[in-house]
């Protein structure tokens, strides 16, 4: 069986300067989100904020697509397929390709999403492994900042 997650980057709704404009926005998608998981069959869904995510098989998925093509107009939500990205497992990539990208979407075996990572556990702990290095240099040249502060506070 076939399985992938797509992860819609829709319309942004917000208005810069207007700081309840995304919870606005995120309330006023309840009832398309309600009635996404009534009408698909979805083994996962997370909506935050402008962003979806299903994770199903690809002819559920395929389905919800179409779904929020069709729906999501009238609630406000307008997909953009060309945002979007349907992750899925090395095994499963050529089948994925064929089905997904004539929608104009990205098809990939890893992707960031939401500040994680969705992807094989080795790609997974590469991810990590940079992430970390990254959060240490980061750390360190604080560390040096805070030393350099301190002396020039101590004169």
């Amino acid at each position: 069986m076939s399985w992938g997650i797509i992860l819609s980057l829709l319309k942004d709704r917000g208005h810069p300067g207007v700081s309840f404009s995304m919870p606005l926005y995120g309330l006023a998608s309840l009832p398309l989100i309600r009635k996404l998981n009534n009408e698909c069959k979805l083994d996962r869904h997370l909506s935050y904020a402008d962003d979806c995510g299903a994770g199903a098989t690809f002819d559920d998925l395929e389905k919800y697509f179409d779904f929020l093509k069709v729906h999501g107009p009238s609630y406000g939500y307008t997909p953009q397929p060309h945002k979007c990205i349907l992750e899925t497992s090395d095994r499963n990539l050529s089948s994925a390709k064929s089905k997904f990208e004539r929608y104009g979407m990205k098809v990939v075996t890893r992707n960031r999403y939401l500040g994680g990572f969705i992807g094989s556990p080795t790609l997974r702990s590469h991810w990590l492994r940079e992430k970390a290095s990254f959060w240490e240099k980061a750390v360190k040249t604080m560390a040096r900042a805070r030393n350099s502060l301190r002396q020039l506070t101590s004169r």
